[in-house]
């Protein structure tokens, strides 16, 4: 009966923190609706250099147009889904905890969002230039929670050699971008980084599994979860293959109809949003080791890791809060 009490909790506590998510995400959707459609014009973006619009299939047509004549929001989808990433920032804060690594998580991927949807929306090489310096922002990100994870450094500390190297790589994409340079050798470099801080957190994990105390009958629950943890390791990894084959498709026009609501960039936007999200959670020294098997294990055994107080805190409801009520499901077990 406890435990069902538990879970209703958390189910609880996970619609409300999912509804607050969608509702700040839709405050700012309807921001950027009153500003393109209702204030902005078409033609907006005249004076500013364009873009090499047909490395997206959606609306590609529009290269042909001039600036003067182009829409406020130039390829819809790519930009809308561009939101993903905010989503994706906000959802730590709301449903995790506020702490520095939470909140420059939210930073890196506000910056990606809203500087996704202007280049998507703009198609002015400014702005593309933001958008990729954003996406080394949030990869950046990703790599100084795996030193906080590895090394437990104080986000005091690491905020600001993050900051710095968000402003360098933003320099450097606009530099490489006037000198006609490919930045994908500098982007794979960071994602191997982030590939060897993950192979390292796993091997961490499957060692404090296995160096565990347990019997005999103990050894094959020992196996399950350190194939969950590897499977939780390699999800992201697949999810964000998935999307990159995607957008290589639509980049080559393989898969491509430009005025369709199906745009393979867009679903890159969604994939590697919540890859990124998986992976900032895989990250994540406070939860990491809850996440690798039955918490009330670790609580039983005295783990340092995770304590009694911290789950009543991951699991405490606000008593006025009804989303989601599965009282159905609490009577249906008594």
């Amino acid at each position: 009966m406890q435990q069902s009490s538990r879970d209703n909790d958390q189910r609880q506590r996970l619609c409300r923190d999912l509804a607050k998510t969608i509702a700040q995400v839709a405050v700012i959707a309807m921001t950027f609706v009153v500003i393109f459609v209702f204030i902005l014009d078409d033609g907006q973006w005249n004076g500013n250099d364009s873009a090499d619009c047909t490395a997206t299939c959606e609306n590609s047509h529009v290269c042909d147009y001039n600036m003067e004549e182009r829409p406020a929001i130039q390829q819809p989808v790519n930009a809308w889904t561009s939101l993903a990433y905010i989503f994706v920032g906000l959802w730590p804060i709301n449903h995790y905890r506020v702490d520095m690594s939470t909140f420059i998580f939210m930073l890196a991927m506000f910056y990606l969002g809203i500087g996704g949807f202007l280049y998507h929306a703009s198609l002015t090489s400014v702005w593309q230039t933001i958008d990729e310096a954003a996406m080394f922002g949030a990869l950046t990100a990703l790599i100084f929670h795996g030193i906080f994870a590895l090394t437990s450094i104080p986000w005091s500390w690491l905020a600001l050699p993050w900051m710095g190297l968000v402003i360098v790589f933003s320099v450097l994409e606009q530099e490489m971008n006037e000198a006609g340079l490919d930045s994908k050798t500098l982007s794979t470099i960071i994602v191997f980084i982030i590939i060897a801080e993950h192979l390292v957190l796993l091997a961490v994990g499957i060692r404090k599994i296995l160096l565990r105390p347990s019997t005999s009958t103990k050894r094959l629950k020992k196996a399950r979860q350190s194939l969950k943890l590897v499977l939780v390791a390699l999800l992201p990894g697949v999810i964000f293959g998935i999307g990159l084959l995607i957008r290589e498709k639509d980049s080559d026009d393989e898969w491509c109809t430009p005025d369709s609501f199906w745009q393979g960039h867009a679903a890159w936007h969604v994939l590697t949003a919540f890859a990124i999200l998986m992976i900032w959670r895989f990250f994540d020294r406070h939860q990491m080791f809850a996440m690798l098997a039955d918490t009330r294990d670790y609580i039983d055994e005295g783990s340092d890791k995770y304590t009694q107080d911290e789950e009543d805190h991951d699991n405490a409801v606000p008593e006025h809060i009804n989303f989601c009520d599965s009282s159905s499901v609490n009577e249906s077990t008594a």
